[in-house]
């Protein structure tokens, strides 16, 4: 009986995996190693000084008894700042697909920004 389920369930995941057509199948001529290796560097570069840079300026502008605390509100919201569009693009990835739903996440600031200037710019004219 035990032996009768397993091989119905992994009948059912080939079905599905199948026919899905949103599940992530590389392409052997646009998947590159090097595109790879050297997007990872420029980003982690990239990232790192900004950071490093955050630290000069809280380093330098904080006074000593609250350097502690101003850290850690720094850590918490690096991380909260990173991890949220992580996890926003595994949720949404699920109902639109992988790449459109990283491409979604990197133009929502561009959007939100753009958004913002033209209100801003509206209530400029108009005062």
């Amino acid at each position: 009986m035990k032996d009768q389920d397993t091989n119905y369930y992994r009948k059912v995941w080939r079905n599905t995996i199948s026919e899905d057509k949103r599940a992530v199948r590389p392409d052997p001529q646009k998947s590159s190693l090097p595109t790879l290796v050297l997007s990872t560097f420029l980003s982690g570069t990239g990232m790192e000084i900004s950071f490093l840079g955050s630290m000069k300026m809280i380093t330098a502008n904080t006074p000593l008894n609250y350097k502690a605390r101003v850290f850690s509100a720094f850590y918490i919201i690096t991380y909260i700042g990173v991890g949220i569009p992580i996890i926003a693009i595994g949720l949404i990835s699920v109902l639109i697909g992988l790449y459109n739903s990283i491409i979604s996440i990197c133009l929502a600031p561009f959007f939100y920004i753009l958004s913002r200037m033209i209100i801003f710019l509206n209530l400029k004219v108009f005062s």
